[in-house]
């Protein structure tokens, strides 16, 4: 089940134009012939030669002009204010898409040399996946924070009074966390989102081309490593803070068009299923 995306924001011209430059009459400006001559202007300018002591009547400026340093305000210079006072609506993203895979990057290998120093198996990679897990669990605990606040105030702003709804039904967190938090981390909704036909208790969240996965490149003895379960431990997180506690995990899944697919496996806890069963009864 594919979700549409929202409309786009219309970007509104400003309606000002350029400022008028207001012209000088021509009546207002000086005649040529009303210059005063060299020697009207020499005579005034220095003292008379009959009184050496006499102060000149229009005395010539100083030479060389006489230079300021520029005077700098501390208003003028721009200073990194606090986190907490950022607009918190605030939708741009601030991190690009380099930084973020050279520090994911960078992170795997980290894991990678402390797992090699430690002797641990070439062959076994659940220990490294369950800490990609949990680093992503707290980066989606502040996530879901920072979404409902948005949702919440956006939805204030719009009706006029309490904004944001709580879900309690397992698909509508599901396409909470498919759209809106996928969007707001990875900069775009999810690929895909199904449900199992064998087991009641299981969900899919399919993407194509996981950010995570797009720049890293595991050694060959560690080609079994997903490094998907970063975001993982992220959906994980979302929701055990919205009360709908599952475990979830990440597989590849590739084909002709997608060598990277990704399905985030969701294995709900036996009491969502009940409680949703309930509320739909």
């Amino acid at each position: 089940m594919s979700i549409p995306r929202g409309p786009s924001t219309p970007i509104i011209p400003s309606s000002k134009g350029a400022p008028q430059i207001p012209r000088t009459p021509s009546s207002t400006l000086p005649h040529p012939t009303a210059a005063q001559s060299p020697a009207s202007a020499s005579s005034s300018t220095f003292p008379s030669a009959l009184n050496p002591n006499a102060p000149p009547t229009n005395p010539a400026p100083d030479y060389p002009p006489q230079m300021t340093a520029p005077t700098t305000s501390s208003s003028s210079i721009r200073k990194p204010g606090s986190i907490y006072e950022r607009n918190i609506n605030r939708r741009t993203p601030e991190v690009s898409l380099n930084a973020f895979a050279f520090l994911f990057s960078e992170l795997v290998q980290y894991l990678l040399r402390q797992r090699k120093e430690a002797g641990a198996n070439a062959g076994s990679l659940p220990d490294l996946e369950t800490r990609l897990n949990t680093l992503g669990y707290h980066v989606g605990q502040r996530a879901l924070e920072l979404v409902t606040i948005r949702e919440a105030t956006a939805g204030a702003s719009a009706k006029g009074g309490a904004g944001g709804r709580r879900e309690n039904k397992i698909l509508g967190i599901l396409e909470f966390v498919h759209t809106h938090v996928w969007k707001m981390v990875f900069g775009r909704a999810a690929d895909g989102l199904e449900k199992s036909r064998d087991e009641e208790n299981e969900y899919m969240i399919i993407d194509n081309e996981p950010v995570v996965s797009k720049y890293v490149s595991v050694p060959r003895e560690n080609s079994q490593l997903s490094v998907a379960a970063y975001a993982a431990g992220i959906i994980e997180a979302v929701l055990n803070g919205a009360k709908f506690p599952a475990k979830v995990s990440a597989h590849t899944v590739e084909d002709e068009e997608h060598p990277l697919r990704t399905v985030f496996l969701i294995k709900f806890d036996q009491a969502v299923i009940e409680r949703d069963q309930k509320i739909a009864a």
